[in-house]
């Protein structure tokens, strides 16, 4: 979903953890089937007059079981793993980044979603 510094993570942790809960209530409320006229009808209104079948693809694949938005708003770790091998191959200065683990911070999204 997101990343941050720890440091910024303690410094602004009500702020962080507001925003969290907020974007997961958000998926949320996108996720119900009731809402998907309001959640598309925006698409088709600002993406310069998307029709209304691109409109309900993009919804079902946003919301795609396989391949769309975590509604638990866990981390994809094997994306992470891509992201550190990608930050390790072409980043200046060269920096070995390997554990996935290190960069995730389960507890804060777990008081998050209390």
């Amino acid at each position: 979903m997101a990343w941050g510094r720890r440091g910024a993570l303690k410094e602004k942790n009500a702020v962080l953890l507001s925003f969290t809960r907020s974007f997961h209530a958000g998926v949320q409320w996108i996720a119900d089937p009731s809402n998907k006229e309001k959640a598309t009808t925006p698409l088709m209104e600002k993406v310069n007059g998307m029709p209304r079948p691109a409109a309900e693809k993009a919804y079902e694949r946003l919301l795609d079981p396989a391949d769309g938005i975590y509604r638990d708003l866990r981390i994809d770790r094997a994306g992470l793993k891509t992201v550190l091998d990608l930050r390790t191959k072409y980043a200046v200065p060269r920096k070995e980044l390997m554990n996935v683990e290190r960069y995730i911070d389960a507890g804060f999204l777990d008081a998050a979603l209390r």
